[in-house]
């Protein structure tokens, strides 16, 4: 009967441990979580730095290159030169 007692007993107690290991503060479960946050971090993070080197080219380029300045002037803002002429076509 101790036997018995005592096997019922060690399994709750075990049932309980694995319990408390999945479910706690610092358990399987949130290592899980902060794992994944971490992977979706990581990713974030590439993305920024290539970004980071985009611009970083981009200025590199408009420090050293008028035509580039030029053609920056000219497309993303619309600028014309003054010797041009603009035509507007109504469709």
């Amino acid at each position: 009967m101790k036997k018995v007692l005592f096997n019922i007993l060690f399994f709750i107690l075990v049932i309980v441990w694995v319990c408390y290991i999945i479910f706690n503060k610092t358990g399987y479960l949130k290592v899980k979580e902060l794992m994944v946050k971490e992977d979706k971090l990581s990713l974030s993070i590439n993305n920024i730095e290539k970004q980071n080197v985009n611009i970083s080219r981009k200025v590199a380029r408009l420090n050293r290159d008028k035509s580039y300045i030029k053609y920056i002037i000219r497309h993303e803002f619309g600028y014309v030169s003054e010797d041009e002429v603009v035509v507007y076509i109504e469709e």
